[in-house]
């Protein structure tokens, strides 16, 4: 009976692979637009309480999830520009404000209102959905994703060095009329992304942070 509209707000789901065991929040989002279906980005840890279990798991097995939880902040009908950063696995909740829109935009012919999305990833290997987000990137002239890397290989062409308004500058995240930028990623992460957000000269009215 939730309002639809939440889950392109950053809402989550709590998910738990057994009855009675241990629960960790995850993000949906509608990669494939099949109906009824959504997918969850899981990477597995070793000794994570979750994601090792959830990496298991076979075709048919049971799931266990409830929500949605949380929900509060998208992208308000009057944004002109679209600033996205994301840590690792933080681009799940950034994919909830964008897929739609992306997938607005197609169904209305549409060009998708400008959006700069950087990800930050610690090597190459760690760069989670780097063809879907390369093939989007493709299909909208008005999406540009960039890559950041903190432990870059030989030749990397792409960014490196973490969260900075140097980075942020660099990669066109920068404050403008009716823009709104949102970030996510581990609390040291956020930490540094809203310092050089508000050194560039963001309001605190235009970001939001999800955690």
């Amino acid at each position: 009976g939730a309002d639809p509209a939440v889950w392109e707000r950053g809402a989550h789901l709590s998910v738990r692979v057994a009855a009675g065991g241990n629960e960790r929040p995850y993000t949906p989002f509608v990669l494939t637009n099949r109906p009824g279906q959504f997918e969850l980005l899981v990477k597995a840890y070793p000794h994570g309480r979750v994601s090792p279990h959830l990496a298991a798991l076979k075709p048919g097995a049971e799931l266990f999830v409830h929500g949605p939880m949380s929900g509060s902040a998208g992208v308000r009908a009057e944004t002109t520009v679209l600033a996205l950063v994301a840590g690792g696995t933080g681009i799940t909740p950034l994919l909830q404000l964008l897929l739609p829109l992306v997938a607005r935009a197609a169904a209305q012919r549409a060009p998708l209102l400008p959006v700069r999305l950087l990800c930050f990833n610690r090597t190459e290997p760690d760069m989670l959905l780097r063809d879907e987000l390369e093939r989007l990137g493709a299909a909208h002239p008005q999406l540009r994703v960039v890559h950041c890397l903190t432990r870059p290989p030989a030749g990397w062409a792409g960014l490196a060095g973490r969260p900075s308004a140097q980075l942020l500058a660099r990669a066109a995240l920068l404050p403008a009329p009716q823009a709104q930028a949102f970030f996510c990623g581990p609390p040291p992460f956020n930490d540094a992304v809203r310092d050089a957000l508000a050194e560039l000269g963001w309001t605190a009215g235009a970001i939001h942070e999800f955690s």
